[in-house]
């Protein structure tokens, strides 16, 4: 819904029951968003207006209102996903924009998956690059070291290859094909590099793409805080590759603990050390309501915090299908 690339594919199976004559439609509201994206000349038509304390959002903004904007997704017969904003002004005005790449890239979330070793290079997308983008030019050193080795290369002497350079010289001036004074040079398409050709190593000069999973997660995690601005973090199986006492290393970081949160983070978990680190006021429980459309599909359950709700939470446990048997006691229906 929010990355940046829109190069998702879909199929009729993506459709609720493979029913593809009804369209998928997904509408996210953001908030909290870059003073760029805010701009009345960019998107002055979709900026609308959230109420915090009545959890309402007005398409026009109102007094004391955060401003914030709706990104929908719609799928319709032909498979062609459709990312636009939303207000409903704009609709009925018969207008249509969609957010610019700069602004997607401010808006999409970071993903700490299971495989985290590409953060440990200069990639493009890496947060190493993120980190140094403004004081560490890669391309241009790059280029560099390009240029250097073609020059190392055209300087070693190599009799090895006289006979063959002697050949095709002859074969050339037979055919009437001028080639001048052959010589065996490296390409300058063959010796480019990529940004991700320069990766952090350790004392003994091994790349930490080598880390366990666990480690590279870990570090990436502290990492993408160093970076400042973190925006939404992604977060599937939290306890993946990671002990016990390393998961509240890892959520820490995250911001289990911070008083005020700087990110907005998803975390899918099938271990109670997950749920035992997290406060009962940061957990979530969705359920499926059974409601015929247009009703929504899907209820949240959330809880108050209180001590009880926190004792029961520190004793969850699973059962040996993944399930867990003791967040019940909750009182979530």
């Amino acid at each position: 819904m929010l990355g940046a690339r829109r190069s998702y594919s879909f199929s009729d199976a993506d459709f609720n029951l493979m029913n593809s004559t009804n369209p998928i439609a997904i509408s996210v509201t953001l908030g909290k968003l870059d003073d760029d994206i805010l701009s009345v000349e960019h998107y002055g038509r979709f900026l609308r207006g959230f109420d915090n304390a009545t959890r309402e959002i007005h398409d026009e903004p109102e007094e004391n209102d955060e401003i914030v904007i709706t990104l929908k997704l719609m799928v319709n017969e032909d498979l062609e996903p459709d990312w636009c904003l939303f207000s409903v002004r704009a609709t009925e005005e018969g207008f249509e924009k969609r957010l610019q790449w700069k602004h997607r890239e401010l808006l999409s979330p970071t993903r700490l998956g299971t495989v985290a070793h590409h953060h440990l290079a200069w990639g493009n997308r890496s947060v190493l690059n993120k980190l140094s983008e403004e004081s560490f030019d890669v391309s241009s050193i790059l280029a560099e070291l390009s240029r250097q080795t073609r020059q190392s290369f055209a300087a070693q002497e190599m009799p090895q290859l006289d006979e063959i350079l002697g050949n095709v010289q002859t074969i050339a001036n037979e055919l009437g094909v001028p080639l001048g004074q052959l010589k065996a040079l490296l390409d300058v398409n063959g010796v480019s590099l990529s940004n991700s050709a320069i990766s952090l190593h350790n004392s003994d000069n091994t790349p930490l793409r080598m880390l366990g999973t666990g480690s590279s997660r870990l570090l990436v995690t502290g990492l993408q805080k160093a970076v400042g601005r973190p925006g939404i973090i992604l977060v599937d199986e939290a306890e993946y590759g990671l002990e016990p006492y390393r998961i509240s290393r890892l959520l820490h970081k995250l911001g289990s603990r911070d008083i005020d949160p700087t990110a907005q983070i998803f975390i899918t978990t099938h271990s109670p050390y997950v749920l035992r680190e997290l406060k009962a006021t940061q957990l979530c429980v969705m359920r499926k309501s059974g409601l015929a459309s247009p009703a929504p599909s899907h209820t949240f359950l959330t809880l108050t915090g209180d001590d009880e709700e926190q004792a029961t939470l520190r004793k969850v446990r699973f059962n040996r299908w993944g399930s867990v048997e003791s967040l019940s006691v909750l009182a979530l229906p």
